[in-house]
């Protein structure tokens, strides 16, 4: 397996301009940054079609963008026009990483546990979306939320090599139907990580080892083929802000670099 590309989401936790935070994650020794796909709020508002040209300004790369997950849930409506309007939005997004060389776009299918089923409707919806993806040559990968068994679900139905998942570690932990192993059934298809700890009880972000996760289990069921980046989600608590920004990074890198080393 490579995970010689160590990634991380470009918001953790403190709150600067984006320009500074980009610059300790590059000299805290990564090389990949996921990135919210909207405007970057502040004193100065940058335009999201800014932000591809100042990470590469700081020496490092997109690995994907994280789609906005507001009114998701309507993936799976009977509300036809409600559908259509995320199915568009979704297939704009994808527009956009063609646009920019941006290779995936992560998403939510599913929130906050109102999607008890998975339905033909929903299917369909991700079907639309999947096959803009084909045609923009980008890939989609779905992140498992509040019930894996949805994820299961648009992975079955849908066979495409554009369409896959995003593994979120601290998710798994909490939501429904979490005995379907995701990264067992589907780890051929993984092409992004969200690695994060937590308490067992939410989605904390913590920094791993700093909760309860299991990561031998995680290591175990880890595809040895992944080609992917090695990428954490994590958001500093009011405790973590004892340090300041530079030695919470350094912190970060060293603790992904202690879960690599359960690989070896």
């Amino acid at each position: 397996m490579t995970k010689d590309n160590i990634g991380v989401f470009s918001w953790f936790g403190y709150i600067m301009p984006l320009e500074e935070r980009l610059s300790i994650i590059k000299n805290s020794g990564f090389n990949a940054v996921a990135i919210w796909w909207e405007d970057e709020e502040g004193d100065v508002i940058i335009k999201k079609e800014e932000i591809p040209r100042l990470v590469k300004k700081a020496g490092l790369f997109i690995e994907n963008i994280h789609a906005p997950f507001c009114d998701i849930n309507s993936l799976w409506s009977e509300n036809e026009n409600l559908r259509r309007e995320i199915v568009e939005k979704h297939i704009q997004w994808l527009k956009d990483c063609k646009e920019f060389n941006i290779p995936v776009m992560v998403m939510h299918i599913s929130e906050d546990f109102k999607v008890k089923e998975p339905n033909n409707i929903g299917l369909e919806s991700m079907r639309e979306i999947v096959n803009a993806a084909e045609e923009c040559g980008v890939k989609v990968a779905i992140e498992n939320t509040d019930n894996n068994a949805l994820i299961s679900y648009i992975l079955e139905n849908l066979n495409s090599k554009s369409l896959g998942l995003c593994f979120d570690t601290s998710h798994n932990e909490i939501s429904h139907n979490n005995e379907i192993n995701l990264l067992k059934n589907y780890g051929d298809r993984l092409f992004a990580t969200h690695i994060s700890d937590n308490d067992g009880l939410k989605d904390r972000h913590w920094v791993p080892f700093d909760g309860t996760i299991n990561w031998e289990e995680f290591t175990k069921d880890f595809p040895k083929d992944y080609k992917g980046c090695f990428s954490l989600e994590i958001c500093a608590r009011t405790k973590d802000k004892t340090l300041s920004p530079e030695d919470y990074m350094t912190k970060a890198y060293k603790r992904i670099g202690n879960l690599k080393n359960l690989f070896d």
